[in-house]
């Protein structure tokens, strides 16, 4: 398959962002491999400000000099779709429909996931094929970048969860040869894929010690608040969807939605808020994967702003904790100049007004517990989206711990190490055959407990240092999502790229 960018077939749309309409080009659904598995989870989207074809420049940027930005639409481990920039099924602009308001050229990918599968019944969407997709897309852009639009030396990505978790890959990864035979197999072209910088929401990293990190952080916490996802039956009926397609859904006795179309899931599944208790053999799963944790930490030589040496105690204090309390005082900070009633919560310290401490147990209270154990590599069906992602060609779940697979109940094998490492940034940040995006941005909610705030942290620390910078916070009253702070973002992006 050719893999030249072609102009033609485009349109010319428009949005209303801000009382202003944005005219707009769309390239879309350009195949971006050769020899693709999927297409359409194989593809890209091209939008640019009609400005540029009419007068030349928007602001200091044209045509050629314009930044390109890149989010992705994964979501747990599922194939990315194809979103235009506009309105998301929240209701809320989209971060791509304000960057084409600020004059950036945005490329919107889609990746194969979990819960793909062939005609042969294989399984298309397991590690590395997001990761391998996005890649490939970077390469498509550098393969045409004497005619595509936008500056292929400036492309940053973008993403949140397992979308976060890909843009810092894509920003630790860069060219790295593990990824070369994948690359090839689906005909991507012979180019460079390292980006500008990365936008990483709540990224879910370092998979491999997830579940260690999750019981430090949540140990001794017997109670948990999740949302479970039910079928909303009026919706599903005025959707046209049967009691034998729902029925075809489930998976062990559980339903796995993961097979619906993305739009149809957005418009028939809801949340639904429970609490539950953990067992009592969860309860002593818990306090095994807690006790592994320091020595994990320790081994990481991790080190904070003024070179001291950030570590865990057996007990799971330790100057890392403290460096974590740290960057959720800087959130308090922040939330009082918001107007937020900090003190509301008397397990804060107060000095002339200004959080300056608080009780670190009282705080994970706040948090809550939202998974029991393990959160990650779950023991057994119905397994979790990592357990998937981390499934073979027939197989549809594995382990990627060997805590997991000590205790297995289903029967899963183990994924090898080497296959682990490819979804982890933090095996390549130190490698010099990795190309390193210059600039990374982390945030990871003071209410986010998809994982622990030690993950983000850890991958922060890693980077700055190996002298990346990143700029990291801890957004208050802030749960698990992403651009909910989109005029930081791009104001971030703004003095990256002068």
């Amino acid at each position: 398959m050719e893999l030249l960018f072609r102009e033609d077939p485009y349109t010319i749309e428009s949005l209303v962002f801000d009382d202003k309409e944005v005219k707009f080009r769309a390239f879309e659904h350009r195949i971006y491999c050769a020899d693709p598995i999927d297409p359409e989870h194989q593809e890209l989207s091209i939008y640019v400000p009609e400005e540029y074809y009419e007068e030349g420049t928007t602001g200091k940027y044209d045509l050629r000099t314009a930044p390109i930005f890149m989010p992705n639409t994964i979501g747990g481990f599922r194939p990315g779709y194809f979103q235009r920039p506009g309105i998301d099924h929240h209701g809320k602009v989209t971060a791509s429909a304000i960057a084409l308001y600020l004059g950036y050229v945005v490329v919107v990918p889609t990746a194969r996931g979990i819960g793909l599968k062939d005609e042969f019944d294989i399984n298309i969407g397991v590690v590395p094929a997001a990761l391998v997709d996005l890649k490939a897309a970077i390469r498509y852009l550098r393969h045409n970048k004497d005619v595509i639009p936008g500056d292929t030396e400036r492309i940053i990505t973008n993403g949140t969860s397992a979308g976060g978790a890909m843009s810092a890959l894509l920003g630790s990864t860069g060219n790295h040869p593990d990824f070369e035979p994948y690359l090839k197999e689906i005909g991507a072209c012979d180019e460079r894929d390292d980006v500008f910088a990365a936008s990483c929401y709540c990224p879910i990293t370092d998979l491999d010690h997830a579940d260690m990190a999750y019981e430090w952080e949540f140990g001794g916490r017997n109670e948990y608040h999740m949302n479970k996802l039910v079928v909303n039956e009026e919706a599903a009926k005025e959707n046209g969807v049967t009691e034998e397609m729902l029925d075809s859904l489930n998976h062990n006795g559980h339903p796995d939605f993961s097979k619906l179309p993305e739009e149809l899931r957005h418009k028939i599944v809801e949340k639904v808020p429970v609490t539950e208790n953990m067992t009592i053999q969860q309860g002593y799963l818990s306090r095994d994967l807690a006790k592994m944790y320091p020595a994990y930490i320790n081994s990481l030589n991790l080190r904070d702003e003024r070179e001291n040496t950030l570590q865990l105690n057996p007990d799971g204090t330790g100057t890392f904790r403290a460096w974590i309390a740290r960057q959720v005082i800087r959130s308090m900070e922040k939330a009082v100049l918001d107007d937020y009633n900090m003190k509301e919560y008397p397990w804060i310290d107060f000095h002339n007004d200004r959080p300056v401490g608080f009780d670190w147990e009282a705080f994970v209270d706040f948090r809550t517990r939202m998974k029991p154990t393990p959160a990650f590599d779950k023991t057994g069906e119905p397994g979790s989206p990592e357990n998937k992602v981390f499934g073979s060609l027939r197989i549809d779940n594995r382990h990627f711990t060997t805590f997991g697979y000590l205790h297995d109940k289903s029967g899963w094998p183990k994924v090898p190490a080497e296959i682990v490492k490819l979804y982890n940034p933090l095996y390549y940040i130190a490698d010099p055959r990795a190309t390193k995006a210059k600039n990374f941005r982390i945030r990871a909610g003071a209410l986010d407990r998809d994982t622990s705030l030690a993950v983000s942290s850890i991958l922060t620390l890693a980077l700055r240092n190996n002298s990346i910078p990143v700029d990291y916070f801890i957004p208050w009253d802030t749960g698990h999502g992403g651009d909910y702070d989109t005029g930081d973002l791009f104001l971030w992006i703004r003095n990256i790229t002068r």
